[in-house]
Parts: C-alpha cells; sequence; structure tokens
C-alpha cells in the first residue's frame, strides 16, 4: 500500500530539513576557535591611523672635490650606523643619477636612498645634518610620502 504525501507534510519536512542544516552551521561556527590574534594581511601599523614614510636620497660625491671619495659601500655602512642612532628601522637602496653643480658641470653620482616608515621628521633632522657633514654633502633630498619634496641643508 503506497502512502501518499500531501503537500503540507512535504512543506513541514522541508522546513525541519532547513532547520537541521541552519542548527548545524551555528554549532559549528560556534564551537569553531576563532585566530582573531593573527592579523590580515594588509593591515596598517596602527589600525585606523596614516602611517608616514621618509624617503632620503643621500649622494656620494664630495661637495669640495666634485667626485666620491668614500667608496659606496663604506659610505652605505657610515649611514647605516647613523640611522641605527636616530630610528627604530630603516631600508637603503643603491641608486645611480646625475645632477648639475654650482659650476654648471653635471655629476653623475651614486646614491644612497634610506626609506622610513612610521619614523617622526624630528628624528630625521639630526641624522640628515649627521649625514651631511660625514659625506661632506650640502644638502639630501627629503620625500615625504611621495607628496612632496625638498632638499635638507645643514645650513638651513
Amino acid at each position: 500500500m503506497e502512502k501518499k504525501l500531501n503537500s503540507k507534510t512535504i512543506i513541514i519536512t522541508v522546513l525541519l530539513i532547513l532547520n537541521l542544516i541552519c542548527t548545524l552551521f551555528l554549532a559549528v561556527k560556534i564551537l569553531t576557535p576563532e585566530k582573531s590574534n593573527i592579523p590580515p594581511i594588509g593591515v596598517p601599523f596602527s589600525a585606523g591611523e596614516k602611517t608616514d614614510r621618509y624617503t632620503i636620497y643621500i649622494g656620494t660625491t664630495d661637495m669640495k672635490a666634485n667626485r666620491q671619495i668614500i667608496p659606496t659601500n663604506e659610505a652605505r655602512e657610515i649611514i647605516n650606523d647613523i640611522c641605527e642612532k636616530y630610528v627604530d628601522g630603516y631600508t637603503v637602496l643603491d641608486a645611480h643619477g646625475g645632477w648639475i653643480n654650482e659650476q654648471n658641470v653635471y655629476i653623475r653620482e651614486n646614491t644612497l636612498v634610506y626609506i622610513f616608515i612610521g619614523a617622526e621628521y624630528g628624528q630625521l633632522i639630526p641624522l640628515m645634518e649627521e649625514a651631511c657633514a660625514v659625506l661632506n654633502q650640502n644638502s639630501v633630498i627629503v620625500d615625504y610620502n611621495g607628496e612632496f619634496s625638498v632638499f635638507y641643508s645643514d645650513n638651513h
């Protein structure tokens, strides 16, 4: 003898199955530990706050000799030691470029590019002054967040 299911029975059965699925999903969600102590990739250092980035370009051509006196590797180590006195961290890159000096002579030089994330400008002032003095530079270029760049001179 076949039993024929009426539409009420089918609807109640479907609703019970959906209820069971939702209850299981909710139980799994509640019982599964969350990994909230692990920050997702891409979270800024200070959540919700803007992090400043300064980039300083330090030339290696002696301003009086119009040529490089201190080898690039040695200059990098000297500036690294200066950085470690004033900031918590930095990244250094080697670059090559050129510019026209006061005597209208085109100077090609090796440049040390230092990137500071999260540092404050006040920390960088003595760093730049010391870098200018030790490498005999008239000035360095400071870039702030890619928004503007200025020449910083210890003669300011």
